[in-house]
């Protein structure tokens, strides 16, 4: 309802997902009074997981694979005095077991910290496939040195304009 709606807002962030709570965070430590709003019951968009008729669902954007991006990302629009914890992924006493992928009866693949962990893990699931897999790899690879300046630019040109 609009009566809900404070008049003095600066901004309007529709989604509570990383970009919009990040977006959020940086407008606000800019001075700006932002109202975010999210239709689900639940703020993190994609970042968390839900059950439905006993199965769990892990949509995976929690799952960030350049960890120190991250501290740095959220560090810039933190607060100092509540800082985040961050963890690796996965317990060490079962090789860095993170996830279990099962698809009806066929053996689950299993998930494990490092791209090594995974490439073997691939490779056992698709026998022969070993040479997409690591053209997988080396196109992720590519795609991220590709995709960092742009993020960059679009991340810190809001700072850059209303700072």
């Amino acid at each position: 309802k609009m009566s809900r709606v404070p008049e003095d807002l600066d901004f309007i962030v529709i989604g509570s997902g990383m970009g919009g709570l990040w977006l959020s965070a940086a407008l606000t430590k800019c001075g700006y009074k932002v109202l975010v709003l999210e239709q689900h019951y639940i703020a993190g968009g994609c970042c968390h997981a839900f059950s439905q008729n006993g199965v769990e669902f892990t949509p995976g954007i929690h799952y960030i694979g350049d960890i120190d991006m991250a501290k740095a990302l959220l560090g810039a629009v933190g607060d100092p005095e509540f800082k985040v914890d961050w963890h690796q992924l996965g317990a060490s006493e079962d090789g860095g077991l993170y996830d279990k992928a099962v698809f009806g009866d066929r053996e689950p693949i299993l998930l494990r910290q490092g791209r090594d962990a995974w490439y073997a893990e691939m490779c056992k699931h698709m026998p022969g496939k070993e040479k997409l897999l690591k053209g997988w790899l080396a196109a992720l690879d590519e795609a991220k040195k590709a995709f960092m300046p742009l993020f960059f630019a679009k991340a810190w040109q809001p700072w850059t304009q209303w700072c």
